[in-house]
């Protein structure tokens, strides 16, 4: 599954187009109830992913 993540996101972060240090992010965190499903998944890059921390989006 993860690979159809990295597929669709064309393998950089959705938020700022960085291909460094790329991490796997729950659009709804975890933590909040989200799933682990392809259509909750996007990829981040560190940065943004901590800045967005455990807020929806």
């Amino acid at each position: 599954m993860l690979d159809k993540v990295w597929n669709r996101d064309g393998g950089k972060c959705v938020k700022c187009g960085s291909q460094e240090k790329i991490e796997f992010d729950h659009i709804i965190p975890f933590s909040k109830g989200g799933s682990n499903t392809y259509r909750n998944l996007q990829i981040l890059c560190e940065q943004c992913n901590r800045g967005k921390s455990n807020n929806i989006g």
